[in-house]
């Protein structure tokens, strides 16, 4: 039997070779796991067999550095206590208390034996007399392992009991904290095992595929229906639900996908009448041995959080729109101010030049009076005859008749022009003034006229325009919002007329309500169209020609009002709008923040 003797530089040379090769020995062992199954018992990690590695290194360099040390083995060794074996005594602890078997953990240290005998065998820096050396102190190394926790497992019957039931202790308190924090989860969260069924989920999960929970139900109740065979007749044995369908083709495209661990998209769904917007987030889990185990599903509803955002940008929207609205009322002061002064010139001047037209006027009808007289007495007199013929004929050039008549006719248009340009500035100021308006009596017919005058440059060219009114009594209202709605209204009315069209506008009394309609012969709308023209930021227009936000504010303008708007419309034959008013509503309800916010 051959015999080695180690001086102290082989063991330094074997101490510097286990740490340098630190690396290597970790592969090593990690191949081996996974070559021979031992992987699924245990991690695939790299830096959880570092640990490992590390620490039985550590443990065989302090050997064989203690001036005490010696190689081979003794009948009368305590190896329970031996310092070599101490750390992989503890790791025999740990892996049993996790059901490991002795014969398992015996020979899985074979391997370990095995990578460190190839290590040294192939490290170029000892010779080969130090490797065969190196080679028998790591087998006498090993053989200490064995030994010792081999007797340490074999006296522990009593310990092995009281490990295992403080090892319950801890799982049991694990699985209660996973459970506490899965269950609390406050959106749902589905665990789907190897074949997509769920295998878990959590309170809100329950919920959401629509079935009654308390958190904890579903775990506990599939435990405890499962330990009495399913029987059907237990009355808490939970609803095992589906995976909703239109989410399983999203889950096998992802698990059929390699090398991605992790997936979101968000998905729109119909439920109950309701659109809502989900954020759904898939994980694949893997086992220890990074074998595809299942799939983590988490659903988030963002519902009510895009609802939220559209809502703050109509806000931003018509505090933009309040912001132009008052400064477009102080332009609108300014130039009313301006404009009025040269109109109340323009308007007194022709009202002069009116009554010195009439007075010119009188005066030649008197003077041709005076030639008839004239005419007549001198009827004889050569002289006079020519000269009265020669009034006669400069009147006939200058036709003094027609002249009288035009220039009444050119004062009146004037004064009509003039009129026209102080409505349309009264318009204006009435429109867009800067300030919180008050309800007040106000003549629906005369607001619709306003409305038409702020338009008429846009509506003459192409629209025919016929009024039907009704005599009707004045309505409490906000006449400069009503005018708001009236003019888009028009306005859009307007635009979907191509070339050339015609818009009507009536009122009449409906019941106890002013009912006004207005019909286009424009282009008309889809059905589907139709149902959202007053949601915001829906627009049939092209990107760039409208917000979407008119019809929108014009609806709350009307529903501020107490009154309804509706509009029907099919493509091709044109659009109506028919809007119902109350004669009195009640404004108490409604804030001045409001009454603001939706000018």
């Amino acid at each position: 039997m051959k015999t080695y003797e180690a001086s102290k530089e082989v063991f330094i040379k074997f101490s510097n070779c286990l740490i340098s090769n630190e690396e290597a020995l970790i592969e090593k062992v990690l191949e081996f796991a996974i070559t021979y199954g031992y992987a699924k018992y245990t991690s695939t990690l790299k830096e959880a067999w570092r640990i490992s590695i590390s620490g039985l290194t550590n443990s065989f360099v302090s050997a064989v550095q203690d001036k005490d040390f010696v190689v081979e083995l003794g009948p009368d060794q305590d190896f329970r206590n031996d310092p070599v074996a101490d750390f992989a005594i503890v790791e025999a602890q740990r892996h049993r208390r996790r059901g490991i078997r002795l014969e398992m953990f015996l020979g899985f240290l074979k391997y370990y034996r095995q990578a460190y005998q190839d290590v040294i065998l192939n490290d170029d820096s000892l010779l080969s007399d130090e490797k065969e050396i190196c080679g028998y102190i790591a087998d006498r190394l090993f053989d200490r392992i064995e030994i010792g926790f081999c007797a340490e497992w074999s006296g522990s019957s009593a310990t092995h009991v009281d490990e295992l039931q403080e090892n319950n202790r801890i799982i049991t308190n694990e699985k209660n904290k996973y459970l506490t924090i899965f269950e609390s989860l406050p959106f749902p969260v589905l665990l789907l095992n190897a074949n997509s069924q769920i295998e878990n989920q959590n309170h809100a999960a329950t919920i959401w595929l629509g079935g009654y929970s308390i958190p904890g139900s579903f775990y506990y109740g599939t435990k405890l229906a499962a330990s009495i065979n399913g029987n059907s007749t237990l009355s808490n044995k939970p609803v095992v639900h589906q995976v909703p369908g239109w989410l399983v083709p999203e889950i096998e495209a992802f698990i059929a996908e390699d090398g991605r661990q992790y997936n979101s998209f968000e998905k729109e769904i119909e439920n109950d009448d309701d659109q809502l917007l989900l954020f759904v987030q898939l994980s694949k889990m893997l086992d220890v041995s990074g074998k595809f185990a299942g799939c983590v599903v988490m659903v988030a509803d963002l519902t009510e959080a895009r609802k939220a955002e559209i809502e703050r940008a109509r806000m931003k929207e018509q505090l933009l729109q309040s912001d132009k609205m008052a400064s477009i009322g102080q332009l609108a002061s300014g130039v009313a101010h301006e404009i009025n002064n040269p109109i109340g010139f323009i308007a007194s001047n022709l009202n002069r030049l009116g009554e010195y037209t009439s007075d010119m006027t009188s005066f030649i009808d008197h003077c041709k009076q005076l030639i008839e007289t004239i005419a007549s007495a001198a009827a004889f007199e050569t002289k006079f005859k020519l000269a009265i013929a020669r009034i006669h004929e400069i009147e006939s050039e200058v036709d003094i008749p027609f002249l009288c008549e035009d220039i009444k006719l050119v004062i009146a248009e004037c004064k009509d022009g003039a009129n026209r340009v102080r409505q349309i500035v009264a318009d204006l100021k009435d429109f867009a003034h800067p300030g919180v308006e008050k309800p007040q009596e106000a003549d629906i017919n005369n607001c619709l006229d306003s409305s038409v005058n702020m338009l008429r440059n846009e509506l003459k060219y192409k629209v025919s325009l016929v009024k039907e009114y009704d005599q009707i009594p004045q309505v409490k209202c906000y006449p400069r919002q009503l005018n708001q709605v009236f003019m888009n209204i028009l306005a859009n009315a307007a635009q979907a007329i191509e070339k050339k069209g015609e818009i009507r506008i009536s009122t009449r009394m409906h019941a106890d309500a002013i009912q006004i309609r207005i019909s286009d012969t424009g282009s008309g709308m889809a059905p589907d169209q139709v149902k959202r023209i007053f949601e915001p930021f829906f627009t049939t227009k092209p990107i760039g020609s409208g917000t979407g936000l008119g019809l929108h504010i014009a609806y709350q303008i009307i529903q501020q009002h107490q009154g309804n708007i509706y509009a029907d419309s099919e493509p091709g034959q044109g659009t109506t709008f028919t809007i119902c008013l109350p004669l009195n509503p009640n404004f108490d309800h409604v804030t001045d923040a409001c009454r603001v916010q939706k000018q």
